[in-house]
């Protein structure tokens, strides 16, 4: 017998020992394997849904995925309107309800992962997106004393618009000053900071 058979005959000798006197371990051991196996199919698919997504505040590599993953049991009702109720009454700049245009048809659907939070259906078209960038630095153009035009701290690549001067709210000071941003990499959906009245008539105006 070659020297090679006779280390393998030893592993594996070493192997079957360890097993029976590590019963409880070896079976838990091989339910894990098993559990992995079972799943990479759902795990890959998962792990490129999230790439798809796009750049964000997190990395598109499996480092991001993890962390997304992990942040997912905490992940607020995005569609709920009870935190702005429990705010209490606030100042309006949209207008009333019902003087706000509807948007109709079905809501977009958004990514598993809600970090980076973004919708895989309804994409615009190069038309739309070029003029949704339009308006957005329109804004910053001619609101020159009030807002600059940076990059984007919770996003780290998108452009974002931020509030010159002293924070006027907490909500901005927790973003630097930032109160919106397009996630203009691949959806073209926005965030905005908008008061709490705002964000409920933003809300209401969607068709459920």
């Amino acid at each position: 017998m070659s020297d090679v058979s006779k280390r393998a005959n030893l592993a594996v000798a070493s192997i079957r020992a360890f097993c029976s006197h590590h019963q409880t371990l070896t079976a838990v051991a091989s339910g894990v394997a098993a559990l992995l196996g079972f799943s990479y199919p759902a795990l890959a698919r998962n792990y490129q849904a999230f790439k798809d997504l796009g750049q964000g505040a997190l990395p598109v590599n499996v480092f991001g995925w993890a962390v997304a993953c992990m942040l997912k049991p905490f992940e607020g009702d995005a569609l709920s309107t009870e935190p702005y109720d429990r705010k209490g009454p606030s100042e309006s700049w949209l207008g009333s309800p019902e003087e706000f245009p509807y948007r109709h048809g079905p809501r977009p659907k958004l990514g598993w992962h809600f970090p980076p939070q973004r919708q895989v259906d309804q994409i615009p078209t190069e038309q739309m997106k070029e003029r949704i960038m339009q308006v957005f630095l329109k804004a910053a153009s001619e609101n020159l004393q009030q807002l600059r035009v940076g990059a984007s701290e919770a996003e780290r690549t998108d452009a974002a618009l931020f509030i010159k001067g002293p924070s006027p709210h907490q909500t901005a000071s927790a973003f630097k000053s930032e109160i919106g941003h397009v996630h203009a990499v691949v959806d073209y959906s926005m965030h905005f900071v908008l008061s709490p009245t705002d964000c409920k008539t933003g809300e209401l105006s969607t068709c459920l």
